[in-house]
């Protein structure tokens, strides 16, 4: 159902309501540029030759568990359009630990809670744009991600072997 905020329309989340994403768990999470765009380079061979963007895909997203503690990264493969990897939110955020203070209080009302999977995925995506604007390299993601819970060893390994294989699928790879 599509409602208003602020008398404008709005699409409603994609993310399961029966679940609380500050949940200690695996998240299996595709996040895809802008109109499909190969900004992060290009597949030679079967091989993925990275653009500088590419290469910095990569390390920011090796940086999330520097930047926050209570993430793991387990697979993880940077195509071409897209990202697939498995984030493992370890535990909630202590109580003792607030999280960092933002300045605009809207924002704060509406943006994902610290220690969220949308709130990683915001940060890392966040970084590489403004690596890319620093750096007068036009870059553009795609509004929102795809997710989906990882329940058991059996689907951890089905996705593990999925992201894999992700090259050698690269063009029936259209379907998220």
């Amino acid at each position: 159902m599509t409602e208003k905020y602020q008398h404008k329309y709005r699409v409603d989340t994609s993310r399961a309501k029966w679940w609380d994403y500050n949940n200690a768990g695996l998240y299996y999470v595709t996040i895809c540029t802008n109109d499909r765009i190969n900004y992060f380079g290009d597949i030679v061979d079967n091989e993925m030759v990275l653009s500088d963007i590419g290469k910095m895909a990569v390390e920011y997203w090796l940086r999330i568990p520097v930047h926050l503690p209570f993430v793991e990264l387990d697979e993880f493969i940077v195509m071409p359009d897209h990202i697939h990897g498995i984030i493992v939110i370890e535990n909630t955020i202590p109580t003792n630990q607030s999280p960092p203070i933002l300045k605009n209080i809207h924002m704060t009302t509406i943006s994902p809670k610290y220690g969220s999977l949308s709130s990683v995925i915001r940060s890392y995506k966040s970084a590489l744009t403004k690596w890319c604007n620093s750096n007068n390299l036009f870059f553009e993601w795609q509004s929102r991600f795809y997710d989906r819970i990882i329940r058991n060893d059996d689907e951890l390994n089905r996705v593990r072997q999925y992201i894999r294989n992700n090259l050698v699928h690269w063009k029936a790879d259209d379907a998220i």
